[in-house]
């Protein structure tokens, strides 16, 4: 006995129809990671607390200063366009406990704080490398306070 058509095309379309309602299922279980821009990615890692920890040093134009940063400890935050830094034994290298960030336009390794000083700032594992200077001011100098910065720090357990 031969079907009629009809049931034949019914029939396909009934597995059609299931086929396509399983391979959606598929396909919402499987949403795609959200892509985040390379400036939050980059917040994401920055955005801690670092300390000397067990390794860290401060230099300053080469020399080792460490003893005058001891206690030292710098926390990065962000809260949509506000970024903040908070420091506790800045020395006269952070002579503001709380002050503002921001990138240098789209590089992501240059930190321009409120003050206006420029820092690299490079992230590796879980250290972070900052080197910036501090000009001399006009009238003179005070040894060890000016120059060129570099603190090797440790992301905070």
């Amino acid at each position: 006995m031969v079907k009629h058509p009809y049931a034949l095309t019914k029939k396909i379309m009934k597995h059609l129809l299931y086929t396509c309602l399983v391979l959606l299922a598929f396909t919402q279980g499987c949403k795609k990671k959200e892509q985040i821009s390379p400036e939050l990615h980059s917040i994401n890692k920055l955005k801690h607390t670092w300390t000397l920890g067990i390794d860290g040093y401060v230099k300053i134009d080469g020399q080792d200063i460490t003893s005058d940063y001891t206690e030292f400890q710098i926390t990065f935050t962000a809260q949509g366009e506000l970024k903040i830094f908070e420091v506790q034994n800045g020395g006269n290298a952070f002579p503001m406990t709380t002050d503002t960030w921001t990138y240098e336009g789209t590089n992501y390794e240059r930190i321009v704080r409120g003050d206006g000083v420029v820092m690299d700032a490079i992230i590796t594992n879980s250290t972070l490398d900052l080197t910036f200077n501090k000009p001399i001011p006009s009238g003179g100098r005070v040894e060890g306070t000016y120059g060129n910065f570099e603190f090797h720090l440790n992301l905070q357990e």
